[in-house]
């Protein structure tokens, strides 16, 4: 938008260039860096500086570009994006908790990656063994599911984790057969 003719070209430019370049490539993140060049405010841009290196598992490389898409947007989307990029991949589970719990604060039923906040909490939850706040978040995304008549059997299979983790085995095998 705020782009002068002479710009709006070559950001077109290079997007054509940038298409016809590997996700993965060096020069795909060349070409995102000239973007950025004319558009260093755009939170779009740094997260697709982000994304190829999360899919290489290059996790710290990548939240640096994430952490900057995250600081300029308004939307808390690419905030999302960032907590489940903690807890699946990386495997930070306190921080993830920590993001997920603070993003419930503005919208308790959000959602990200097909899945209630809550139920991302619950993988914290059950990775940093704590069952019972495991139990209690898939109990509250299985309530929000059947507010809204979604279901998802990865929530029961979670659950029956959960049980039997606590050693109450057939729960956790009615919880899997649910699932």
């Amino acid at each position: 938008k705020n782009l002068n003719e002479t710009q709006k070209k070559e950001v077109l430019k290079i997007v054509q260039e940038d298409s016809q370049a590997s996700l993965f490539s060096i020069k795909h993140q060349k070409n995102l860096d000239k973007l950025l060049e004319f558009m260093p405010n755009e939170a779009y841009l740094w997260q697709q500086k982000a994304m190829p290196l999360f899919k290489q598992r290059k996790y710290e490389l990548g939240m640096q570009y994430l952490d900057k898409a995250v600081a300029l947007d308004k939307t808390n989307h690419y905030r999302e994006y960032r907590a489940f990029i903690k807890c699946v991949f990386q495997k930070n589970y306190k921080e993830a908790l920590q993001e997920f719990q603070d993003l419930s604060k503005v919208r308790e039923d959000g959602i990200v990656m097909d899945h209630f906040y809550s139920f991302w909490m619950a993988l914290c939850y059950l990775q940093l063994n704590d069952f019972e706040q495991a139990k209690l978040s898939l109990d509250k995304t299985i309530a929000f599911g059947k507010e809204h008549s979604i279901s998802n059997p990865y929530e029961f299979f979670y659950q029956g984790i959960v049980a039997f983790e606590t050693g109450k085995y057939q729960d956790a095998i009615a919880y899997f057969d649910q699932s």
